[in-house]
Order: C-alpha cells, then sequence, then structure tokens
C-alpha cells in the first residue's frame, strides 16, 4: 500500500496591514477576556513575532495597572510592549560593563518610540493619567470598591482592551519596521 504524500501548503506571507490588524484584534480579545494589560499585549506579539515563553507573562502579571495595579508607574501596556522590543533587541545576559561604559541598546530607541505614541494618543504612558483621559478619573484598584467600579466600567465599553490593542499593533508596527525576522 502506498502512504499518501505529505503535501506541505505554503501560505501567502501577511502583509503589514494584516499582522497589525491581527495584533490589535488579539491584544483586544486577550484584555477583554483574561485582563491584565502587560502580559496580554507581550503574548499577542508573542504570539505574532513567535517569541520564546518562558516566565515572561507570569512576570509581567505584576506590572499590569501601573506596576502592582498601584497606578502610579507606567501602563501595562506599555510595559508589556516594552517587554516584547526588550526580548528581541534586548541584551541576553548581564554582564560587567568598564568603568564609565553604559549598555545603550537599540531596545531604548524602540521603546522611545512606543511612548512616542502612547503620548500622542493618550497624552502619557502612565496609568493614572491614561485613566483620566480614558475613563475621566482614577480608580484606585487597591479599594475593592473603585476596583469594582472600574470593572463595571470596563466591561461596558472595554477601553483598557482598546488600549491594549493599540499597544500590541504599535509595537508590531514598531518590529516591522525594524524588519527583525519573525
Amino acid at each position: 500500500m502506498k502512504r499518501a504524500k505529505k503535501v506541505e501548503r505554503k501560505h501567502k506571507p501577511k502583509s503589514n496591514e494584516e499582522i497589525l490588524q491581527e495584533a490589535y484584534d488579539k491584544g483586544f480579545r486577550y484584555m477583554r477576556g483574561y485582563a491584565w494589560c502587560a502580559p496580554c499585549v507581550y503574548k499577542t506579539l508573542q504570539e505574532i513575532f513567535n517569541l520564546k515563553n518562558g516566565p515572561v507573562v507570569k512576570a509581567l502579571t505584576g506590572l499590569a495597572g501601573g506596576v502592582g495595579c498601584l497606578v502610579t508607574g507606567p501602563c501595562g501596556a506599555f510595559t508589556g510592549g516594552a517587554a516584547a522590543i526588550s526580548a528581541i533587541y534586548g541584551r541576553s545576559k548581564v554582564t560587567p560593563l568598564k568603568e564609565g561604559e553604559w549598555d545603550y541598546s537599540k531596545h531604548i530607541d524602540l521603546i522611545y518610540e512606543l511612548s512616542k505614541k502612547f503620548k500622542e494618543e493618550y497624552g502619557s504612558y502612565i496609568c493614572q493619567d491614561m485613566q483620566k483621559k480614558v475613563y475621566g478619573r482614577v480608580y484606585n484598584f487597591m479599594d475593592p470598591k473603585e476596583l469594582a467600579e472600574f470593572d463595571e466600567a470596563h466591561l461596558k465599553e472595554y477601553r483598557c482592551a482598546k488600549v491594549v490593542g493599540n499597544a500590541a499593533k504599535w509595537t508590531a508596527e514598531i518590529l516591522l519596521k525594524e524588519k527583525k525576522p519573525r
């Protein structure tokens, strides 16, 4: 009996526009369904750019809500994008620097580019500033009553999911512009 030949199908590569739309859609979907902005952005970009997992998604959970849900630090969507950029362009190991030397890597420029997109759209990349812009007020995530109010507001229009979608799309756009192979 002859075995059927395995037919390899080559998929047409996606256009940058399709990749950007996929990034937005996945980021939005993950945030809407799972919450925790930083790992949602990272997971989206991890899938699109085939980044290795390791404990990164777990580690990024603590960066959501302005780091530890304190709202005074950077938006988790921003930190998730920065983590994806760093996964590709950041340092792969910690090594001593020579006296007076600073390790300035490409990821710094790319993260700065991402920060400019946040500032253009939301006026900031700081969680509490973005809450003011997106929700018209700041929620204290450490207060159970305010957290419940935030959840209710978020579930009405998925505003943070839109932020995560944008962060994933902008980060993908930056990475595509750099033409880093997937």
